[in-house]
């Protein structure tokens, strides 16, 4: 086991995880991890990283149970059942930065979860996910895909659009919209049957596992 200290501000959190496990599958502490790798020698049994909490709280669930936040029961509002949409974002460019592709797909399937139950669009962080992100990410076709497959012209809705959007959003998702020629937006019902596979990163996990399989 190696405790992961994460500091957050001026707070610190402890995390144990297994290190083999964390080296064998995740890119990111494959490096971290290896005593080969400088950073960190066999002997020490911490390492202290920079994260949000909350960030770090849905990775470690996500670790030992495969989902991103435990399930609730008899929960009466959204926000019960689901983190924070923001939050949710971050974690996918988390995991993508580290080399932990299934955490990204979780994070996408509870993202078109969420946006479906709240029924609601990407607006208010679209320049955050163009600023993390890589033109081809399978984050920014998620977000042109939902907003170009569940709105019109007319019920695009931008709030602050100078200061929350970017000019290559707002052309793709346009684009796409036009190439509907006209056919009509998905009703929820349709937009929860969506095929999330089509945003999935299945190119299997990130660390020394990849490299054994290369051999």
């Amino acid at each position: 086991m190696i405790t992961i200290v994460v500091r957050d501000d001026n707070k610190t959190k402890d995390y144990k995880m297994f290190r083999k496990l964390l080296m064998w599958r995740y890119s990111y502490f494959a490096g971290a991890l290896d005593p080969s790798s400088g950073f960190i020698s066999e002997q020490e049994k911490s390492i202290t990283l920079e994260y949000s909490h909350q960030l770090f709280d849905a990775f470690y669930c996500w670790f030992y149970t495969g989902g991103l936040k435990d399930p609730v029961k008899n929960a009466t509002e959204k926000t019960q059942v689901y983190l924070d949409l923001a939050l949710v974002r971050k974690i996918w460019v988390f995991a993508d930065c580290h080399g932990i592709p299934e955490l990204g797909n979780s994070a996408t399937d509870m993202l078109h979860e969420c946006l479906v139950a709240t029924w609601n669009t990407h607006s208010t962080c679209i320049k955050y996910i163009h600023n993390n992100t890589v033109a081809s990410s399978m984050l920014r076709s998620f977000v042109v895909d939902w907003s170009s497959s569940t709105h019109s012209f007319k019920s695009l809705d931008f709030p602050d659009k100078e200061n929350q959007q970017t000019v290559q959003y707002l052309h793709d998702v346009m684009l796409k919209i036009a190439e509907r020629n006209g056919q009509r937006r998905l009703s929820r019902e349709e937009a929860m049957a969506m095929n999330r596979c089509q945003w999935h990163d299945h190119s299997g996990p990130g660390g020394k596992l990849r490299l054994e399989s290369r051999k």
